[in-house]
Formats: C-alpha cells, structure tokens, sequence
C-alpha cells in the first residue's frame, strides 16, 4: 500500500530571490511518529537547521 501523498513545505530565510541572509544547513520532518498509536494532526513539523550569511 502507498503512502500518503507528500507536499513539500517551504522555509523563507530572507527576501524572496538570491540575496536572502541565511543557508539552509539540513531539514528533516520530525512529529511523525504517532502518540499512542494516535495521530494528533494531519500535518508533521518540520524541523530546519539554519545558518546566518
């Protein structure tokens, strides 16, 4: 049986186009393993490490 379908969030780091004032280091979901076998949300956290230019 397939997934869900997936739906890619996005972080802002500064203004739209290439003169934003960060780097994304590394992103990954986390809050998606279920409480009690229970699911408190539709949706997952998303967890991004991020640098100052």
């Amino acid at each position: 049986m397939a997934g869900p379908p997936v739906r890619v969030d996005y972080i802002h780091v500064g203004p739209p186009g290439p003169d934003g004032i960060g780097t994304i280091r590394s992103v990954r979901r986390t809050g998606d393993t279920p409480p009690d076998g229970v699911h408190p949300s539709d949706h997952f956290a998303v967890l991004a490490d991020l640098t100052p230019e």
